[in-house]
């Protein structure tokens, strides 16, 4: 009779920006004989051990899910890595496939559902009447966009809220999108009234002919990618650009400086370049209490009025100067 053996192993994906292999930390492996399976969670090193013992060969695989969350390679499909059918230990390292893209969508996910967020809320949660969040991993360039999230493609569990494209990009920025399209999601969560209306003037330059700013929003959006995204890739630096994409959260946090920026936002939806510089003296805001004074919020004034009546702060009266800089040519 065969001995027990435990499937086990390691899975790590290409990471170009550190130029070495890294493990996918919360991905489950499974393991299954006929109508047994076991399951075991990768580590931060990538390594895991199933729950359980088989005595002949065992098929694995990834669905690359976890209970909050799931990515999409369709709009039914969920994205799978079938593995062989073997006896002993599986490794894999996932490089040049969409098997390494769906590995680093996974990544940024399980970061903002289950790790340190630095107190932020997470996203929408998986629950008897509110579905898993679905995210759909495009294995396609999109010259527009690189992440889309709305909220009402998540009805029924049947759609996927969030939209990732650009498999082509630096695994910081797949990594970054990611972030950015949960921090909407979780804004969503938070506030969903505020926040659609929000939405809502998103293709009105502005929102001038909406009751609300679209501006916080992406703000919003901008400032939890940098600070995330910073906890894995401490170089990190995203795009800013006034009137729409703005640095205005990271100003609030870090310290006293002069802020450049190369770009505006039009009503084209466009990029215009047209450089401006301010002088920052805000800091020292934590981005729990910006999340805080989100709530509520529809106006660009009303959110940094906000901000300065909910906290002391010896920086906070020259808040007028990074808010009005942002939104501005």
């Amino acid at each position: 009779m065969h001995s027990k053996w435990r499937p086990s192993g390691t899975i790590k994906v290409w990471d170009d920006i550190v130029n070495n292999y890294v493990g996918v930390e919360g991905v489950e492996v499974r393991a299954r004989r006929w109508f047994t399976t076991h399951r075991g969670i990768a580590n931060a090193s990538g390594s895991y051990s199933c729950d359980g013992t088989f005595r002949r060969h065992a098929n694995y695989s990834i669905d690359w899910e976890r209970y909050n969350f799931a990515l999409q390679d369709g709009w039914l499909n969920g994205a799978t890595y079938n593995g062989p059918k073997k006896r002993g230990n599986w490794d894999l390292n996932l490089k040049d496939d969409k098997q390494e893209y769906y590995a680093t969508i996974f990544r940024a996910a399980h970061h903002y559902y289950y790790k340190d967020i630095k107190g932020l809320r997470r996203p929408p949660q998986n629950s008897f009447w509110k579905p898993k969040l679905r995210i759909r991993a495009y294995y396609k360039a999109n010259s527009d966009l690189s992440g889309q999230h709305k909220a009402s493609r998540r009805y029924l569990g049947l759609g996927s809220a969030i939209k990732i494209y650009n498999p082509q990009a630096n695994t910081e920025d797949v990594y970054a999108t990611v972030i950015h399209e949960l921090a909407h999601a979780s804004h969503w969560n938070m506030d969903k009234s505020n926040y659609n209306t929000m939405n809502d003037c998103a293709d009105t330059f502005l929102g001038l002919s909406c009751s609300g700013d679209a501006i916080i929003a992406e703000s919003w959006a901008r400032g939890v990618e940098w600070e995330l995204t910073r906890m894995v890739y401490t170089g990190y630096k995203p795009d800013y650009s006034r009137l729409r994409y703005t640095g205005v959260v990271q100003d609030m946090i870090d310290g006293i400086k002069t802020r450049f920026s190369d770009y505006y936002w039009t009503k084209n939806n466009s990029w215009v370049p047209l450089s401006r510089n301010y002088s920052d003296r805000v800091s020292g805001y934590t981005i729990r209490q910006i999340e805080d004074a989100l709530i509520g919020q529809k106006k660009w004034n009303d959110w940094k009025n906000n901000i300065k009546n909910k906290y002391n702060n010896g920086t906070e009266n020259n808040l007028h100067e990074t808010f009005n800089y942002w939104n501005a040519k």
